[in-house]
């Protein structure tokens, strides 16, 4: 359909004379993650230890990739636990299994089989092994 341009106006619109007044965006003000050499220490010491899941099943040294150090404690959708509730995950269970993503043919992972409502207590559990295994090596025991 082909419409006709639209219609001029006789008498022009008034101009400003004076430029409109803009103030600069606020930028809300983010706080800088705080990471202490006892934090940075421990998830050394995390990503020295295999993974939690091969530790669960029994299958030492059948993990996908290298370990790292999982962020598993609660927390709020898009935000990262604390610097301490960490656990060693190879590649792959961090990645894939961890986030509840199933695996090409359709079978859920160890982590992801394990019903939502009891998860984060098996989280808690290996959290308290992986500290227990940190303070022993410190010689706090």
């Amino acid at each position: 359909m082909k419409r006709s341009p639209a219609p001029r106006r006789r008498t022009p619109l008034p101009r400003p004379t004076k430029p409109i007044a803009r103030s600069a965006p606020r930028r809300s003000k983010r706080r800088a993650a705080v990471e202490t050499v006892e934090s940075t220490e421990y998830a050394d010491f995390v990503r020295s230890l295999p993974c939690r899941v091969a530790v669960a099943l029994g299958h030492h040294g059948q993990c996908q990739g290298r370990v790292h150090a999982a962020h598993v404690g609660p927390r709020g959708l898009g935000q990262k636990s604390a610097h301490d509730e960490l656990i060693p995950l190879c590649a792959w269970c961090h990645l894939h299994d961890s986030h509840d993503h199933a695996t090409r043919n359709g079978a859920l992972g160890f982590i992801a089989s394990i019903p939502k409502a009891e998860r984060q207590d098996w989280y808690d559990d290996q959290i308290g092994q992986v500290r227990d295994l940190f303070e022993a090596s410190r010689g706090r025991l």
